[in-house]
Order: C-alpha cells, then structure tokens, then sequence
C-alpha cells in the first residue's frame, strides 16, 4: 500500500503527459488544380522561395502578411512585427524556425501562400513514400519539430498542382494552411519540417533537371522545323 502513491502519481504524470501530446491533423483539398510548365528539382534551399506570401495571425487580433525573401546564399524568411520565420539550407532536412516576441500573444493560424501567378514555391507532401509528380523525389509532410508539445494543429494543403497534359498525382501544392485549435497554438518559437521543391516559372538561379532540358530541345527542335516549313 506504501507505494499507491507513487504508483499513482506516475499514471497522472503519464496521462498528463499523453493528453499534451503534440497532435496534427493533415487535409488535403485538391478541389483546385494549378498546371505548371514543370519542376526545376527537388532540392530546394530557404534562398529559393522568394515571393512566398507568410500570413500570420495572433490571438491579440494581430495579423500580417509579408514577402518571402532571400537572406543568404542558402537561407531566407520574414520578419514582422514580433515575429519572424525562416529556413536555411535543404528543406528536406533542415528546420522551419518561427520566432513570437514577448507579448505578441498566441499564433492562431499561419498560411503560405504561392498560388500566385509569379510563384515558384510547392510544398511536397510525404505521399506513402511514393513519387507522385515525376521528378518530384520523396516528400515531407508538415511536421512539429520542437517548441509546441501541446499544439493541436490542423495542416491543410490546398491548390494541388499537375502538370501539363497529366492529372494531379496529389503530392505536390501550392498553398498551406496551419490552424492551432482551442487555444493550442505556440506563443514562444517553435520549428516545423516541411520540404519544398520549386517550379519552372521563374528559372532565375535554378538548374533544370536533365528531363526538362531534353524536353525543351526537342521543342526548340520542332520550333525550328516548322519555321523552314513556313519558309519554304
């Protein structure tokens, strides 16, 4: 009987433990479809995201919206009014950091946004650890990292994206949304995994895959033949 006690505090302590858990719940709307000419890689570092829409919003009503932009050869973010978010190096692997200033309250809701017509930026999903979008690789899914052991997160991703002549595999979009339920969200900074790849809108400081190279010769090819065509 002396060690009841004991015993019991360890169950609180576990069960206290478990109803903290950090939980997140993923939806997918692939209700809207975006076509791109094509993906330039896979790889893709916090430095090639510029333009990407950052919105955040906070329990003291707060909200902003910021640009994207470059901050290192491999790094790049926002920085708002008490908060910031930023990432360096391959987003597969390395770390989304989100900074909350004393005082600026509780994150409600976070969205990134590249559906727009100048956007490169696609968040690939995990997907079953399949492909999906050729060229695309393996993908991961939003993820907690560290920082928000009790958040109850809703990640949606929206705006699915295919490609030209092919239907969307739906591992690939352009929009993500995070929602922090009933009061769950971080009001200190926390990190999240999400990997990027990147379209072939804007090339600027991209390399197209060897695929898309081979694509856009032959096209050249047929551009050229049919112009002697016309001439003749």
């Amino acid at each position: 009987m002396r060690f009841a006690p004991f015993i019991i505090s360890v169950l609180l302590a576990t069960l206290a433990s478990t109803s903290q858990a950090t939980t997140v719940k993923v939806v997918t709307d692939t209700s809207i479809v975006d076509t791109i000419p094509g993906l330039t890689g896979f790889t893709t570092n916090g430095a090639q995201m510029s333009g990407l829409e950052v919105t955040a919003t906070f329990s003291s009503g707060f909200a902003q919206t910021l640009a994207w932009a470059t901050t290192g050869t491999q790094s790049g973010g926002v920085t708002g009014n008490g908060w910031g978010l930023s990432t360096s190096g391959d987003t597969f692997s390395s770390l989304f950091n989100f900074t909350i200033a004393a005082g600026r309250g509780q994150l409600l809701g976070l969205v990134l946004n590249a559906a727009g017509a100048k956007q490169i930026t696609l968040f690939d999903t995990t997907f079953g650890g399949l492909e999906g979008t050729p060229n695309s690789a393996s993908g991961r899914t939003f993820a907690i990292a560290s920082g928000c052991t009790s958040c109850n997160v809703v990640a949606t991703y929206s705006n699915t994206v295919a490609l030209p002549g092919k239907a969307a595999a739906g591992d690939l979009f352009h929009v993500l949304s995070l929602s922090f339920i009933n009061g769950t969200g971080p009001s200190t900074a926390f990190a999240f995994r999400q990997d990027i790849d990147n379209d072939s809108r804007l090339t600027t400081g991209f390399v197209p895959e060897p695929g898309a190279l081979s694509l856009l010769a032959l096209g050249l090819l047929a551009l050229g033949c049919a112009t002697r065509r016309r001439v003749r």
